[in-house]
């Protein structure tokens, strides 16, 4: 017996042919992308450059360093200028105009 292939049933399921073939393709690709890694020396490259970087930025806050910042600290506390009474009004001077008409002269 020769099967026969139905042109309306055919085109009646397409949708469900053409998902199968998508879900087996993926799935191919699912096994084949993780064994072939193209980065993998790249990779390797940069973890060592970051392992040998890691070992240089480890510890630059010492003892020299600390009391230098504490001042310099404590000195740009002291510059800070608090919110007043005008800071509300600079809004108000400062708006936006919608239009503008005629430049300065």
């Amino acid at each position: 017996m020769a099967a026969k292939f139905d042109v309306q049933v055919l085109k009646k399921n397409l949708f469900w042919i053409l998902l199968g073939v998508a879900a087996l393709f993926e799935l191919i690709l699912l096994v084949i992308l993780p064994l072939s890694d193209p980065g993998a020396e790249k990779r390797k490259d940069y973890e060592e450059t970051l392992k040998t970087t890691k070992g240089l930025t480890s510890g630059w806050k010492n003892e020299k360093f600390l009391p230098a910042w504490d001042v310099r600290k404590t000195s740009t506390r002291k510059r800070r200028i608090p919110p007043g009474p005008r800071h509300g009004t600079l809004r108000a001077v400062i708006r936006p105009t919608r239009f503008i008409t005629a430049l300065p002269a």
